[in-house]
């Protein structure tokens, strides 16, 4: 009689949706299968994570990277790019920090007033903190470059005007 209820039982099971797995151990085991360690005796090191830090709009990951050299990581930046299908960026101070982004940054974004400031700074772009602004206070002179007829006289004429 209680074999009865096994099968149903087993397709139940199957059907079940797998748990994800997190961003922080997407980043290990991508440590480990591009093999970004350091050989000691017959194991080996992968970089450690020591702290996590969870804000509104991304996380950043601390890790330990003793002996790994810093230019490995921005090598595979586009392995963790692809694998977390999100925006990150990879930075050394002390540790190795990876800030994994929740969203992806906008093509296009309109100019509001609000984003004026009473300083002398003009707001040049957004990356994934905020709005970037150039501070003529700071930094007297500013470049603009960029392929013939993409808007570097708008640009211009906006900042000033």
């Amino acid at each position: 009689m209680l074999e009865w209820f096994a099968p149903p039982l087993l397709i139940a099971a199957a059907m079940l949706p797998k748990r994800k797995m997190s961003d922080g151990k997407k980043i290990e085991e991508i440590f480990k299968n591009a093999r970004i360690c350091v050989k000691d005796g017959d194991s080996f090191s992968y970089p450690k994570l020591y702290k996590t830090i969870k804000q509104e709009h991304k996380a950043t990951y601390l890790h330990y990277h003793s002996g790994i050299p810093s230019e490995i990581f921005n090598k595979i930046k586009p392995v963790f790019e692809d694998e977390l299908n999100k925006d990150i960026e990879i930075e050394y101070e002390g540790l190795l920090k990876i800030n994994v982004y929740n969203q992806i940054l906008p093509k296009k974004w309109t100019f509001d007033n609000n984003i004026l400031t009473q300083k002398w700074e003009a707001p040049i772009g957004k990356n994934h903190d905020g709005t970037l602004y150039h501070d003529f206070n700071k930094y007297p002179h500013m470049l603009v470059g960029g392929v013939t007829r993409f808007g570097k006289t708008v640009f211009i004429k906006e900042i000033f005007l």
